[in-house]
């Protein structure tokens, strides 16, 4: 699963060019849908004998795993740009530093899941499982997190930026530091959540959220009436 690259015609390089991703070669896809659809039998002594998949650093660009087991999966710096990972098991998964921008990952479950500084810009997370999960300085610019469960997610120094989170579900959530600006949090789900030292926070924003008496705003944004 050695990465693969893309050499320019001669003449044309041009170190600002948008890189073109590739979907994996057909047998590494074939051996990693081969694992993911293991069954639940298996899945329970691996996890009993503490094995898991490890695919650290894969090319894994637009390959299709939805619906795939990759519970505890070490995915530490992979690329699975493009991907579909609609529906896949990735509860308690290392993901940390991983690629994952324009992604499928609808209603997948990613409970638990170490997400740190990742790469999920324009990825869709509408309805995934994202409760407990580590996002500490993810980059999540332009997501889809549309009804999306994120409660006692970590989202310290995040970039949700015009994120979408309408009825998204943030109760719990440690957002210190998360950037919000053009973040649409209609109906999102904010009660009990501190809210005092994100980044971005307009009384626009507030407004049209739910939020309780134990919601703690920033300065200058008062509780709606």
């Amino acid at each position: 699963m050695a990465p693969r690259s893309q050499e320019s015609p001669a003449g044309e390089e041009n170190e600002h060019a948008k890189p073109t991703f590739l979907p994996p070669e057909t047998d590494v896809q074939a051996a990693l849908t081969v694992i993911g659809r293991r069954g639940k039998e298996r899945r329970e002594w691996e996890k009993k004998e503490n094995k898991r998949l490890d695919a650290r650093g894969a090319h894994l660009e637009k390959a299709d795993f939805a619906r795939a087991h990759w519970e505890g999966a070490d995915l530490r710096g992979t690329h699975l740009e493009g991907a579909i990972l609609q529906g896949a098991h990735l509860e308690g998964a290392y993901l940390e530093g991983a690629y994952l921008e324009g992604t499928n990952l609808l209603g997948a479950y990613l409970e638990g899941t170490d997400l740190r500084g990742a790469h999920l810009e324009g990825t869709d997370l509408r309805g995934t499982h994202l409760e407990g999960a580590i996002l500490q300085g993810a980059h999540l610019e332009g997501a889809n997190l549309l009804g999306a469960y994120l409660e006692g997610t970590d989202l310290r120094g995040a970039h949700p930026e015009g994120t979408d989170l309408r009825g998204a579900h943030l109760e719990g959530t440690d957002l210190r530091r998360a950037h919000l600006e053009g973040a649409n949090l209609w109906l999102a789900h904010l009660e009990g959540v501190d809210l005092r030292f994100t980044e971005g926070l307009t009384q626009e924003r507030i407004d049209l959220a739910i939020i309780d008496e134990d919601t703690r705003l920033p300065q200058g944004v008062t509780r709606p009436a």
